[in-house]
């Protein structure tokens, strides 16, 4: 009896491992291909730089996403905040991240470079650059860096200046984990497993997932309430966790980016700019938005009250009127 009991059990587990294994590489090689689709690779003279450009006309507007990331972080724009017809958006990886090599450039101001270059090598004469949480210190250094190419600026939710210890916050993808950096990129960014099993338990119990990520109730219903949110939500959770190996060199020089973080020459920035910050983001704190709309001159800020970092998609349509409104007010001719 006992000796049948022991071979059905090793029947179970024999078949829910196959189980998981075919799940998983079914997701692993669905994934890749999709991500490959979704993209473009362009030889620049900072190196081989991977983005996606949607739209077919209007002013470009220079996506830099957020850590972790890569250029299908945009995904997560659907439904009420939707890309409108007449613009266009550029997405680069970030260096580091999926097909961009971290080689292209490490330091803001060398990725604010490798920006300009591929921006040039598109053929493209001029952008508003949107720095996306990570992504606001080389938004920032593009904004200074290269006048020529940008015709407006907007920090989202950017980092500023060096990230405190006081400031790692629980209501982000990136420190939901854990409280330690370091350990959160060897336990979760070790390997695309884990960010499968991490994707599956957050679909299995949305509510669960929002409750751990987003502290206040009334921001978790905004997103529940509505199934575009919840979808947008998860393309936001793919962008940060799906193939985290290629990732993870992107991800652990952000962090070390960021805790030795130099302001830049704010009041020699002269590109339009505008801040859009949530009031109860406590993983970027509203300070730093504060920091970049009192430090450039003629710098307006859009605080989206009770927002926190989730707001892109908790708070899409305020995000993406004071975004796009922004960059139509300040571009001279769509394209």
């Amino acid at each position: 009896m006992a000796r049948k009991l022991l071979l059905g059990l090793l029947v179970v587990v024999f078949l829910l491992l196959l189980w998981i294994t075919t799940a998983y590489f079914s997701w692993l090689s669905d994934t890749s291909s999709r991500l490959e689709a979704g993209s473009s690779v362009v030889a620049t003279p900072s190196g081989e730089i991977e983005y996606a450009l949607w739209g077919d006309s209007g002013p470009v507007l220079l996506f830099l996403h957020g850590t972790p990331g890569g250029y299908d972080q945009l995904s997560f724009l659907t439904g009420p905040a939707a890309i409108p017809e007449g613009y266009r958006v550029l997405a680069p990886s970030r260096p580091g991240y999926l097909q961009t090599p971290l080689a292209v450039g490490s330091t803001p101001v060398e990725q604010a470079d490798a920006f300009a270059d591929l921006v040039r090598t598109l053929g493209i004469d001029r952008v508003a650059v949107v720095g996306l949480s990570g992504g606001g210190p080389s938004a920032l250094e593009f904004a200074l860096r290269h006048p020529d190419l940008c015709s407006a600026h907007i920090q989202m939710m950017g980092v500023s200046r060096a990230m405190l210890p006081s400031e790692e916050a629980p209501d982000s993808l990136e420190s939901t984990m854990t409280d330690d950096p370091a350990s959160f990129t060897n336990r979760l960014l070790s390997s695309n497993f884990a960010g499968w099993v991490l994707l599956r338990l957050m679909r299995m119990d949305m509510a669960a997932s929002l409750e751990t990520a987003m502290p206040d109730p009334s921001n978790r219903e905004r997103i529940l309430e509505d199934p575009e949110k919840v979808d947008a939500f998860i393309a936001m959770a793919d962008s940060a966790f799906a193939l985290q190996e290629s990732r993870r060199d992107g991800f652990l020089n952000d962090m070390s980016q960021f805790e030795d973080l130099k302001v830049t020459d704010l009041a020699a920035i002269r590109c339009p700019t505008r801040v859009v910050h949530g009031t109860a983001d406590t993983n970027v704190p509203l300070a730093m938005g504060e920091l970049v709309a009192s430090g450039v001159p003629g710098a307006e800020i859009v605080r989206i009250e009770g927002a926190d970092h989730f707001m892109p998609v908790s708070h899409a349509e305020e995000v993406a009127t004071a975004v796009f409104g922004f960059v139509d007010t300040h571009t001279a001719a769509r394209k």
